[in-house]
C-alpha cells in the first residue's frame, strides 16, 4: 500500500522519501504537511516522517546526501512541501562528512527549518550509531525543545560492530524526555527489540506529562 500511497500525493515524494515513517493521523498533528488520498476506494490519511540524511550514507555512494547545514535545511524544507509532516534530523561535520551531536550545527538546522516551515522536528539521540558515543553528547539536541527525539529500544549488531543502548542511557533519555515535555519516538530495527517496546510504553504513559498521550512508534523499513 505504501508505494500505491506515494503516488497519489505528489509526483516527486517517492524521490524524498528514504528511510520514512508513516503515522496514523491521530498521534500527531502540526499544520498543512498532512496528506491524504484514495487507497481501494477509501480515504486514506497519512502522516509522513522523512529521514533526511542518517550518519553514515557518504558522498561516495550517493553524490545526492545532503552534509552541510544549508543542505540538510534545505532538503528538510523541500521534504515538508512535497507533503512530510515530520522532519527526522541528524547533522554532519563538514569536515568528515560523518553524523555529529554538534549544538551548533544542530541549531543552525533547526532555526532554518522553524523559520520557513511548520514541520515537527524528531532530532536524533544515536550520534554515529557504532562509535557509540558518551550520553550526555547524546543527549544534546533535546536542549533545542524538539517536538519528538529518537528513542533506540535496544542494542543493534552492525556488522563487526554493536550499536549500544543500556537500560541505563534509555533510562536516562525517558527521564530528559518527560522532564522536557518531549515525545518519545521509539524506533525498532531488530525484532526482538520489540518485546522491550511494552515495558517502555508502559513507563512512558505513567510518567508526568504523558499518561493521556499516545506513544510514536516507528519501525524501521531496512
Amino acid at each position: 500500500m505504501k508505494g500505491a500511497a506515494l503516488k497519489l500525493f505528489h509526483p516527486t515524494v517517492s524521490s524524498v522519501l528514504f528511510g520514512t515513517g508513516f503515522y496514523n493521523c491521530d498521534t500527531v498533528s502540526r499544520g498543512g504537511g498532512r496528506v491524504e488520498g484514495m487507497v481501494d476506494g477509501l480515504m486514506e490519511k497519512l502522516i509522513i516522517s522523512v529521514g533526511i540524511t542518517g550518519s553514515r550514507i557518504t558522498r561516495q555512494q550517493t553524490p545526492y546526501i545532503p552534509i552541510t547545514s544549508e543542505e540538510i535545511a534545505q532538503s528538510g524544507i523541500a521534504a515538508w512541501r512535497a507533503g512530510a509532516s515530520i522532519l527526522h534530523v541528524h547533522v554532519r561535520d563538514p569536515k568528515t562528512g560523518l553524523g555529529t551531536q554538534d549544538l551548533s550545527i544542530f541549531k543552525e538546522v533547526v532555526d532554518r527549518i522553524r523559520q520557513e516551515t511548520d514541520a515537527i522536528l524528531c532530532l536524533t539521540t544515536s550520534g554515529i550509531p557504532g562509535r557509540n558515543l558518551p550520553t550526555q553528547q547524546r543527549l544534546t539536541p533535546l536542549s533545542l525543545n524538539p517536538e519528538l527525539v529518537s528513542f533506540d529500544a535496544g542494542s543493534i549488531n552492525m556488522g563487526e560492530n554493536v550499536f549500544i543502548n543500556l537500560p541505563e542511557f534509555l533510562e536516562t533519555l525517558a527521564k530528559e524526555t518527560l522532564a522536557r515535555g518531549i515525545k518519545p519516538e521509539l524506533e525498532v530495527f531488530e525484532y526482538i527489540k520489540n518485546n522491550q517496546l511494552p515495558e517502555w510504553r508502559k513507563k512512558f504513559n505513567e510518567g508526568a506529562g504523558f499518561k493521556s498521550r499516545k506513544l510514536h512508534r516507528l519501525f524501521s523499513t531496512n
